[in-house]
């Protein structure tokens, strides 16, 4: 995935950089424009706020994972399993190079535990990032491989983001002649990917992995406490909610 634009415009609206940009921008503008200055810099304090506290931060990301409950049992139909990618680290020492991300590193186990329940092959969809000379792909390859012991079939090497992902592996699965897939990617992950797959044609069974488990009314005071966690998963939200208005967009 190539750095663009579009990866910088959303880092400068996304929680945090966002809402604080929007105090800065109240703070300068106090002294001309007091109205609007302290506007601006409520909203901003509101914002940030709220995107940091668990009561508000869960009920966002579990409309996201709360349409694609856990796969039981693979469909009869299914001639695949694909894994979209999740992210790599670069020049990580303890690896002497890149490695894959915790996110890809999730779902790549999650992937291996459905092949030895089905004996689906495994088709791996990740393109080469910048600063790195070697695809996601080929990593998620290597690490299901030598430490999974599971054999991956297809390499997708070519995409930037999800949507091409899922149109890049759509080409490879209709030149084997395969129309139906099951589908692993975080659960907070699968609408944006099964809309995806919906846009290409292909028949996929998600098989969504990693729920953010747990009610935050269960932590009593601290639900409702500013939490850096809490703000994380507000950020993958906006993260996701904004990638499937910009592929509507785009594509």
């Amino acid at each position: 995935m190539q750095f663009t634009v579009t990866h910088l415009i959303e880092s400068i609206i996304s929680p945090p950089a966002g809402p604080l940009f929007l105090i800065v921008i109240g703070v300068f503008l106090i002294r001309k424009l007091p109205r609007l200055g302290y506007s601006l810099s409520i909203a901003g304090l509101a914002v940030l706020f709220f995107a940091s506290i668990p009561v508000i931060s869960y009920a966002l990301v579990d409309s996201l994972e709360s349409g694609y409950p856990p796969l039981q049992k693979a469909p009869s139909t299914a001639q695949a399993i694909v894994v979209v990618g999740g992210g790599q680290n670069y020049n990580r020492p303890d690896f002497n190079g890149d490695t894959i991300s915790g996110y890809g590193l999730e779902r790549l186990r999650y992937a291996a535990h459905l092949h030895e329940m089905t004996g689906l092959p495994l088709l791996i969809s990740g393109g080469t990032r910048l600063h790195s000379e070697v695809s996601e792909a080929a990593l998620m390859k290597d690490v299901l491989e030598k430490e999974f012991k599971v054999e991956v079939k297809w390499l997708e090497e070519t995409s930037n983001n999800t949507y091409e992902n899922v149109q890049h592996m759509a080409t490879m699965l209709e030149r084997y002649g395969i129309s139906s897939v099951v589908v692993v990617t975080h659960a907070w992950h699968m609408p944006r990917t099964m809309w995806a797959f919906n846009e290409v044609g292909i028949q996929a069974t998600p098989a969504p992995t990693a729920f953010n488990e747990g009610n935050p009314i269960e932590m009593g005071v601290n639900a409702f406490l500013p939490q850096a966690n809490a703000l994380m998963v507000t950020r993958v939200v906006f993260h996701e909610v904004m990638g499937r208005l910009w592929y509507q967009i785009r594509y």
